[in-house]
């Protein structure tokens, strides 16, 4: 098609532009996401809420919630700082949460 540019790639990256290493996933991103995932689905079970109830409480998409607890995404901390007060518990229940995920395997 002439007249019309489409890039290459150049080392897996568009035009051999590459992120920082801060905006690369890191290896232990996966895990740190399925620690907290699982952290707080036992809180919020242990709220006695479901995905729904939580997303309103905080203000944010079902799915988000879904993606969080499955461990298929990071939350921003805005909304790390929001879960907590959502399950009527702290930032240090939330850590604390993570920290007994994390000895169980």
């Amino acid at each position: 098609m002439e007249g019309r540019h489409f890039p290459r790639r150049l080392d897996g990256f568009h035009n051999g532009w590459a992120p920082d290493a801060a905006s690369r996933h890191q290896p232990d991103d996966a895990q740190d996401h399925r620690a907290f995932g699982r952290a707080l689905r036992q809180l919020r079970h242990d709220a006695g809420l479901t995905q729904q109830q939580l997303a309103d409480r905080v203000g944010i998409g079902v799915e988000y919630v879904s993606r969080l607890e499955n461990g298929h995404r990071g939350a921003r901390w805005h909304t790390v700082m929001r879960l907590p007060r959502a399950l009527d518990a702290t930032l240090a229940d939330l850590g604390n949460a993570i920290e007994r995920v994390e000895r169980e395997n």
